[in-house]
Parts: structure tokens; C-alpha cells; sequence
């Protein structure tokens, strides 16, 4: 695996940005688990189902009312009054009490991690990156290092078997607000600060990883859906799609 650099970081609506890491050599279809990751409203699972629909493989929304099991779900219900309504709910929850931040990650990033190493040739809208880049922003403040090298190791084995990540950062001034996620401009933006510096700092230099990497900038749904799954191709033995997709 090499790491390229970047080009054309010039326009953000109108241009590809490319940081990425590609594989010197292609994977087949069959091996390829592939996570999406970025901040609510950066069009994760709009993309993750067209590339899983283009691609033949197996598309599954990683939200964690969907991931976490009945079990989990009772457990966050019946300690701390999660009321599984969606992403505010659980920042709610996460200021009120410390230990629901902690518990919740660790809950839906085991789950997530069972799918991963137990799956192939899947398509996910959500990744381990997403565990972190919370974990950092609602409990890091509020629990040790040491707590926190913990989470990252268990994150970073969660990460092994995934072989491309492609990052969606926000573009879009206006957040939909589907009842769930923080609609905010400001606050997504953050989030997606945040989420670039866990990739750059915790994922991308980490030897023990090997997947390819794309951040992807274009806002316009037609352009992303061609670019990502020529980029794709550059990696993935397809054996039906050709090398240039149209």
C-alpha cells in the first residue's frame, strides 16, 4: 500500500479531493468490506447503497438502532432512559451521564465489529471511525487517557478486516433534519473536523490497517456516484464492470 497525494484541493463543490491511500494490488469483489464514514446529512447511505446496488454487494445500514441487538438496546433502555429516538437523544443522554457515552459506543462498536469480522463483500454506512470520532467528542473529556488508548485499541481492531474507507465530509449548508440528527450547520461541521483528525491521526498512518482510503468532496450526487465507483474500480477485481465506469 502506498500513500498518494493530493490533487486538485482547489474547489470544493467542484472538484474531487483525494487523499487516499490505494492498493498496489486488486482485491476481488467477493473480499471487499467497505465502510463508509462522515458526519449526519454528508449522503453516507445514499452512497453506500448505490455503490452496494452497482457493485453486487451486500448493502447494511450500520445506524445503531438497526445494529444493536434487543439485548443492548433493553440495556441502554432499562440503566439510563435511552429512548432510541435518534442521534440527539443519545448526546442528550450523553451530557446528562458519562457512563451512557462510554457504554453506548462500546455496546454498538462490539456489535459492529462481529459484523465486520464475520462478513465480506458488504457495503456499511457507518464505520469504527465513527466510534472514535464520537467517543472522542462526547467522552474523551470525561474519562482518562488510559480509558481512552483502551477504546482506540479495541476501534483499531474493529478496523482490521475492512479493506477501503471512503470519508464524506459535510458540504451541504442545509442539514436535513430528519428528526433524529442535529440539523445544525456549525455542529456538523465540527463533527466533521473531528472526524478528519481521527482518520489522519488514528487510521491512515496506522501500519497495522490496510485498507484503501478516499476523502471525497464533490457535493453533486450524479458526479460522486461516477467518480467513487471509478476510483473503486481502481481497487476492486470486478469481474463486470469494466475499468472505466460510465
Amino acid at each position: 500500500m502506498v500513500l498518494t497525494g493530493v490533487i486538485n484541493p482547489i474547489t470544493v463543490l467542484k472538484q474531487i479531493t483525494l487523499n487516499y491511500k490505494t492498493m498496489e494490488t486488486r482485491i476481488p469483489i467477493k473480499d471487499v468490506r467497505l465502510a463508509f464514514c462522515g458526519a449526519s446529512g454528508s449522503g453516507k447511505s445514499t452512497m453506500a447503497k448505490y455503490i452496494a446496488q452497482t457493485m453486487g454487494l451486500k448493502y447494511t445500514e450500520n445506524s445503531a438502532g438497526l445494529l444493536l441487538t434487543e439485548a443492548q438496546q433493553k440495556y441502554l433502555v432499562d440503566k439510563y432512559g435511552w429512548t432510541k429516538s435518534g442521534h440527539r437523544d443519545v448526546i442528550r443522554l450523553s451530557n446528562i451521564n458519562p457512563g451512557f457515552a462510554w457504554d453506548f459506543q462500546e455496546q454498538l462498536l462490539k456489535t459492529r465489529a462481529e459484523f465486520i469480522w464475520n462478513n465480506s463483500g458488504f457495503v456499511i454506512d457507518r464505520s469504527p471511525v465513527d466510534n472514535l470520532t464520537y467517543f472522542l467528542l462526547q467522552t474523551a473529556h470525561l474519562t482518562s487517557e488510559l480509558n481512552c488508548d483502551f477504546f482506540h485499541s479495541k476501534v483499531t481492531d474493529a478496523m482490521k478486516p475492512i479493506t477501503h474507507v471512503i470519508f464524506l465530509p459535510t458540504l451541504n449548508k442545509d442539514v436535513e433534519d430528519n428528526g433524529s440528527r442535529i440539523s445544525n450547520w456549525y455542529y456538523q461541521m465540527m463533527v466533521t473536523a473531528v472526524f478528519k483528525h481521527t482518520i489522519t491521526n488514528y487510521f491512515t498512518p496506522n501500519l497495522s490497517l490496510d485498507f484503501a482510503y478516499l476523502e471525497y468532496t464533490t457535493w453533486d450526487l450524479e458526479t460522486r456516484k461516477r467518480e467513487i465507483i471509478n476510483w473503486l474500480l481502481q481497487t476492486i477485481d470486478h469481474p463486470v464492470l469494466v475499468p472505466s465506469y460510465k
